[in-house]
């Protein structure tokens, strides 16, 4: 398949009702030559879910570990009073890679939707209350299994919070300061409503009573305020293939890049981010890839090995929460880009 066929594809499935909006991108990672193809415009805004996960959560923490603000072996507990004392024992490097022992999720909105926390204080509050009433044997202890965790990117969240003294969103806003040539500030942005900005909707929601265009699909983000570590950023089209290259061609991001590629494959610590071995992503850097995937429908991956990645933003959920086929598609984009580079 070659790219005017791939953009036909994709424009059938917009008229089927898959998604309304898509957007494919890939290149290599030094350069800001690439290819890429979509009918989003540059300024709408995607809601990339739990890309957020490996754009903002997981390079905030490893930037900390960088600076000795924080280790990968720092405990949970060493962050006194912070976390219930059944967490103590749980390390940063546990919830990046998700071996804490922690469930995949819980229910943090049921008592706060239609409001939502308005503060720091709040989130933390509620996310004490959530974690309180978890219970899960063998937090923290080996053998360590991974069970995909949106609570520990939570926690993460929280504890970016308090050991910069700064909200989550703040802190993002100024490490995307970091790359001043690609104004990572006005194209990747955390937010719970946004108001006066073109965004593409991704549903509706029962819960809160309205359409999800420019509010946060995930619930529990909702809640917390739509500022999470595990969800809540919102992306225009070209933001995550920007980034991707900014944080390479940086020596902190090409470091945490590399740290992933040579952890994750030989230890199974992954920092963050996972590897891209499912049946929508193994056809991308032949089954050696590593990077993300979003509820939403969004997916990116790199191949270190030959320095290459690809970005597919779609708002699949606009035709509902579950689409089983659609890792077919994932596969077929993915696949097809594979062989344009």
């Amino acid at each position: 398949m070659n790219s005017k066929q791939l953009g036909r594809k994709l424009n059938e499935l917009v008229a089927e009702g898959v998604f309304t909006k898509y957007y494919v991108e890939a290149g290599q990672l030094s350069s800001d030559l690439r290819f890429d193809l979509g009918n989003a415009a540059d300024f709408e805004y995607f809601d990339l879910a739990s890309l957020s996960k490996a754009l903002v959560t997981s390079p905030l923490v490893f930037q900390l570990v960088v600076e000795n603000q924080i280790s990968l072996e720092d405990s949970l507990g060493d962050f006194k009073g912070l976390f219930p004392e059944k967490y103590r024992n749980i390390l940063v490097a546990d919830l990046l890679s998700h071996q804490s022992g922690l469930p995949a999720w819980r229910n943090f909105w049921i008592d706060t939707l239609p409001r939502s926390c308005n503060s720091v204080s709040e989130r933390y509050i509620l996310v004490r209350q959530v974690l309180e009433r978890i219970s899960t044997p063998n937090l923290g202890e080996n053998p360590k299994k991974v069970v995909y965790s949106d609570i520990g990117f939570i926690i993460l969240g929280v504890l970016l919070e308090h050991v910069t003294g700064k909200p989550l969103d703040k802190i993002w806003e100024d490490f995307a300061k970091s790359f001043p040539r690609m104004n990572l500030t006005e194209k990747l942005i955390f937010s719970n409503h946004l108001d006066g900005k073109a965004t593409i909707p991704t549903g509706y929601c029962n819960v809160r009573g309205t359409s999800l265009d420019g509010l946060v699909h995930d619930e529990n983000c909702a809640a917390l305020g739509g500022v999470s570590g595990h969800c809540g950023l919102f992306g225009q089209p070209k933001s995550v293939g920007q980034f991707i290259r900014s944080m390479w061609q940086s020596q902190n991001g090409r470091l945490f890049f590399e740290k992933n590629y040579a952890d994750g494959w030989k230890t199974g610590r992954w920092l963050g981010l996972r590897p891209g071995d499912d049946v929508s992503s193994e056809v991308f850097g032949n089954g050696r890839s590593f990077g993300h995937l979003g509820f939403t429908g969004c997916a990116f991956w790199i191949d270190l090995d030959r320095e290459t990645y690809a970005v597919f933003l779609t708002n699949r959920t606009i035709a509902g929460r579950v689409n089983l086929e659609f890792k077919y598609i994932r596969r077929s984009v993915f696949s097809t880009v594979q062989e344009l580079l």
